[in-house]
């Protein structure tokens, strides 16, 4: 490539060389040994981008939208249907122009600063009755917002470290030549903070001399600031106008970085950036491009890039992300008073929700987070008035078949206090499966001992002034003369059992605050609801009637696994000798195997992706709302059509169910082949269908059979049953 210029009536010839950043090096080695000066373009060269310049500039209107009506940090501006911000955008975009042109009409290029045209567009955006001071105020802390989205969209270039360990060794100094309207000390500090500012002599940008590389007036003004001829200067750029061209037309060798993987992201990224704007569809697919595009801490480990499980837990983390956003949104626009999170699960969520705060800087209007040790099966004996078959039911209907001895366990009542009564009352064996619940005589005969419920009442009470105590430590309850007022409780799901616990424990106690449940998925199967006890789902919320969103039901364990925390479930609570309360903890030996094997890939594939989240969350302007419809629609492909790897690597969990009953699932095929080939043949699909929705993820045992189409068919045919309901 090469460009000829005419300089003092002599026509001269100055060839431009290509190269990629990989090669870079290797091509500054070569065309640039004995320099007196090499200079490197800023944006796209040095730093790459994970949002466009545009996006940028849409952050800091967001920003200023807040600032000029009052709202939080986590405000959901980007709801389609609300312009404010878009038009404040509008009026940047024409004063951009307008001081451009000023500054040519007085002589420069088209160019402007930051912070003159910031404090423009503030003036033009607050009412007239505004102090000068407060529009300093503003103005100040919207270029700061900027300059803190821009050092949070920008990394440095791949192998750009390499080239200018290279550069340094060729040339006597090093600038940065810039077309910026950020000033030169912005510039650095960008550089700075990316760890490029040390391998530079100086630099050169365009709104400090209001002359730009495009034109060629700033390549003119280095060479003579730096005192050289065009010939001992060597600029790398990655813009062919002006990196290549206008610095051709003043002499200038330059090398002209073309790199084709980086070009396809940039594609993609505009391209996506554009559909989330028209569509909310797209706005999760963007945030994920934004994290992933870049990595600094996603795979760094070879061996992650190869394993299903650490992939699997880089796939949940964007949808626990945006649920624990949620969390936050709904938590501070209904003026909870405290949010608690319950473990196990909301011990994930709860380290998000406190990061989230912190990187969006509103820790004095986000609700305060607080850890709750509990469980079913520490809560459930302290939330039950009665010991009989209607106290009974509320867990009958969900594991029937249980033993006598089991249902005792449930209650947390000691089988060596009320098995002799239960044999008294007929009962010939604790252990034997109850199949009727209300046609069992001996077992409504041991409800009806009057030593039976003063047992039981002695234990329920110790159960709920130990909870109490717990409770009020952890401050739930209302301090002296404040108002009750309404807390959050955050889980997982699915029926908010653990809340309704709670609510049944606390619900004669006048300082016991209503309650608000945020769930990942909620299943409407308890009838508790009320004002003081209320219930959302977030990916999911069968009140909805919705099929799209209750296709997570199908493989919820996903979901609850790997939120869960590796630590054991609550047993109950005991009395310390100083007489504090603590929670007993139990971790079953399967739990514990499962920990130390796969689940720590898949936790640590949350936990990267999440510490990459949380170090651009201010580039990710959006509302959970805005999140949900991208993020559903991933989680269906998953549990509907899986890859073969994905359902291959479910076969390595294990679930634990440890109330109502102690079962330990896997995913493999536990069907009767005997029963589906048995009968007519006619029938024979039925009877596989049959066989086929009792077994655990369905879905991923079709993936695993290899039938081709077969998870498409099976979607199909479930699409159309549920249609009949």
């Amino acid at each position: 490539m090469g460009t000829d210029r005419q300089r003092g009536g002599i026509m001269t010839s100055v060839r431009s060389i290509g190269s990629d950043f990989g090669n870079l090096a290797a091509t500054i080695q070569k065309h640039g040994r004995d320099r007196r000066l090499i200079g490197f373009d800023v944006f796209d060269t040095l730093l790459r981008r994970r949002i466009e310049p545009e996006t940028v500039k849409d952050l800091s209107a967001r920003h200023l939208t807040r600032q000029l009506t009052g709202l939080l940090a986590i405000s959901p501006l980007r709801t389609w249907g609300m312009p404010d911000w878009k038009l404040l955008r509008e009026k940047r975009r024409v004063l951009e122009i307008e001081m451009g042109e000023e500054t040519e009409r007085a002589g420069g290029d088209h160019e402007f600063r930051l912070r003159d045209m910031v404090t423009r567009w503030v003036s033009q955006c607050v009412p007239p009755t505004v102090p000068l001071h407060r529009i300093s105020e503003i103005s100040a802390a919207t270029v700061a917002h900027e300059i803190k989205m821009e050092s949070c969209a920008t990394l440095p270039t791949s192998h750009i470290v390499l080239a200018l360990e290279t550069a340094r060794l060729c040339a006597k100094r090093l600038v940065y030549v810039s077309d910026s309207y950020m000033s030169d000390e912005d510039i650095r500090f960008l550089l700075g903070h990316n760890g490029l500012l040390e391998f530079f002599d100086d630099g050169y940008v365009s709104s400090e001399y209001m002359l730009t590389k495009r034109s060629g007036r700033l390549f003119d003004k280095v060479i003579a600031e730096e005192s050289l001829a065009p010939r001992d200067f060597l600029f790398i750029g990655d813009n062919q106008y002006s990196d290549r061209d206008s610095a051709a037309r003043v002499g200038i060798q330059s090398i002209l970085v073309r790199d084709t993987a980086e070009k396809a992201r940039r594609t993609q990224l505009q391209l996506v950036d554009q559909l989330s704007r028209n569509n909310s569809f797209w706005v999760a697919r963007h945030q994920r491009e934004i994290v992933k595009a870049l990595p600094t801490r996603l795979f760094a480990n070879p061996r992650d890039a190869s394993s299903p499980h650490y992939h699997l837990g880089t796939f949940l983390a964007p949808s626990f992300m945006a649920f624990t956003l949620h969390i936050l949104e709904e938590a501070k626009s209904r003026g909870l008073r405290k949010v608690f999170f319950l473990s196990r699960e909301g011990l994930t969520f709860i380290k998000m929700y406190r990061r989230i705060v912190r990187a969006l800087g509103c820790k004095d209007q986000a609700p305060e987070a607080e850890y709750l040790v509990v469980s079913r099966a520490s809560t459930f004996l302290a939330s039950n008035q009665t010991f009989d078959i209607q106290a009974l039911e509320r867990i009958w209907w969900q594991y029937q078949g249980q033993s006598l001895a089991r249902i005792l366990k449930n209650f947390s009542l000691p089988v060596e206090e009320f098995g002799p009564l239960a044999i008294s009352a007929g009962v010939t064996d604790l252990d034997a499966p109850i199949s009727n619940l209300h046609a069992c005589t001996p077992l409504r005969a041991f409800f009806e001992l009057p030593e039976t419920q003063r047992l039981f009442a002695l234990h329920r009470d110790n159960a709920r002034d130990l909870l109490t105590r717990y409770f009020t430590t952890r401050g739930w309850f209302a301090s002296s003369g404040d108002p009750a007022g309404t807390v959050g409780v955050v889980d997982i799901g699915w029926k908010g059992s653990i809340q309704s616990n709670i609510h049944k424990a606390f619900e004669t106690r006048s300082d016991a605050p209503a309650i608000c449940g945020f769930y990942f998925g909620l299943t409407r199967d308890l009838q508790d609801e009320s004002v003081t006890n209320q219930r959302i789902g977030y990916m999911a919320d069968t009140k909805n009637g919705d099929w799209l969103q209750e296709c997570i039901f199908k493989n919820g364990s996903v979901f609850e696994m790997f939120s869960t925390a590796m630590h054991g479930g609550a047993a109950g609570y005991v009395e310390r000798a100083n007489g504090t309360v603590k929670a007993t903890i139990k971790l079953e030996s399967t739990e514990r195997e499962n920990f130390n094997s796969h689940f720590a890939d898949v936790k640590r594939g949350i936990d990267d992706y999440v510490d990459e989240m949380i170090g651009v969350l201010p580039l990710l302007d959006a509302a959970s709302a805005d999140l949900r419809p991208g993020l559903l629609d991933q989680l269906r492909r998953y549990i509907l059509y899986p890859t073969h790897a994905e359902a291959k690597a479910f076969l390595e969990y294990t679930h634990v169910e440890n109330f109502g009953v102690f079962k330990v699932s896997d995913y493999g095929w536990k069907g009767s082949w005997k029963k589906i080939l048995r009968g007519s043949p006619k029938d024979l699909p039925h009877r596989l269908l049959h066989e086929l929705r009792q077994q655990l993820w369905q879905e991923g045992i079709v993936k695993r059979s290899r039938v081709p189409l077969g998870n498409l068919l099976y979607d199909l045919i479930e699409t159309r049953r549920a249609s009949k309901w």
